[in-house]
């Protein structure tokens, strides 16, 4: 088989990180490939350049465009806008790995237990013989045995929820902000898989936030006793409400230690439900969640049915 189309019946449901975790698989075990993005959905550019810096190409593409660029060697790993594909899949004379969520999927007596929705299930039917399985993502981990019994076909992989890959990255956080990069010698592409508020208790702040790492921590800025609590911490990012800049020690403690410091108009509330709902749609970004797609998949995919559906 010469070309493998990642497609989904839905947008947003994990597509790019299958797509990017199985090429960076099929590289370490030493067979070549090239990533494509297909043109026509609003996330084509993003993810085109993220392949690029992959090693793939660089812009959107027809499936026409792409069968015509890629390699004689080379297996292409093509990612298709969410909806039916069957021309794709024709033109390019690939395998179809699809992907869903457990939204996705039919709910029965119990969770899931009428198996795959309708639409995952038209777009198998048309692919007839040239599905090569379907991937779950973000699943609970709670409920990933009880998922995996209820679903036939089987199956490639159950992909349980990561807080890494679901997060935004400092980018799409600084944009959705609209803020203003005080201190900014963090990586635009460092993801922020936790967000944490500062309290308004009198308790110590410095346990609250030694808790968790990877944290990004909304306070106001009139709190200096809060930012620098934070920073001791470790805090990867602090973002900064109110609209005002933070006393200046404050930011030259940051500069010190290297944290990116954003100040943001918004009161903190408002400030956590934009960031808040960063998770629900972040894209794959960064090479933190590219070396996260490649474990995730190891961990959990079928290799050896892949192999095989593959062929030589």
């Amino acid at each position: 088989m010469k070309a493998i189309l990642v497609g989904a019946a839905a947008p947003l449901v994990g597509k790019t990180t299958v797509a990017v975790g199985l090429a960076q698989l099929l590289s370490q075990a030493g067979r070549s490939s090239r990533l494509v993005r297909m043109e026509g959905d609003e996330g084509a550019a993003a993810d085109a350049r993220l392949f690029s810096s992959l090693g793939g190409l660089e812009e959107p593409l027809t499936a026409a465009e792409a069968a015509r660029r890629r390699a004689a060697d080379d297996l292409l790993i093509a990612e298709a806008p969410a909806g039916p594909c069957l021309d794709a899949l024709s033109t390019l004379d690939a395998g179809l790995i699809l992907v869903a969520r457990p939204q996705g999927l039919r709910e029965g007596p119990q969770a899931w237990a009428g198996g795959y929705a309708e639409d995952v299930l038209a777009m198998a039917r048309e692919a007839k013989g040239r599905l090569l399985g379907v991937v779950v993502t973000a699943v609970a981990a709670a409920t990933l045995k009880e998922l995996e019994a209820a679903l036939t076909p089987k199956p490639l992989a159950l992909l349980p929820e990561d807080r890494l890959l679901a997060a935004p990255t400092l980018h799409e956080a600084t944009a959705a902000l609209e803020a203003q990069s005080i201190v900014g010698n963090g990586s635009l592409a460092m993801a922020l898989p936790r967000l944490m508020v500062a309290s308004i208790a009198s308790d110590p702040a410095f346990p609250y936030f030694n808790r968790y790492e990877g944290k990004a921590v909304i306070a106001r800025c009139d709190k200096p006793d809060l930012l620098l609590a934070a920073i001791t911490a470790g805090a990867q990012c602090l973002i900064v409400t109110g609209g005002r800049p933070p006393l200046s020690y404050v930011i030259a403690r940051a500069e010190e230690e290297g944290i990116p410091l954003l100040l943001v108009r918004q009161d903190t509330v408002s400030t956590a439900k934009i960031l808040e709902a960063l998770y629900k749609r972040a894209r794959l970004a960064g090479p933190q969640k590219i070396a996260r797609a490649q474990d995730i998949l190891q961990e959990c995919a079928d290799l050896a049915a892949l192999r095989k559906a593959l062929g030589p």
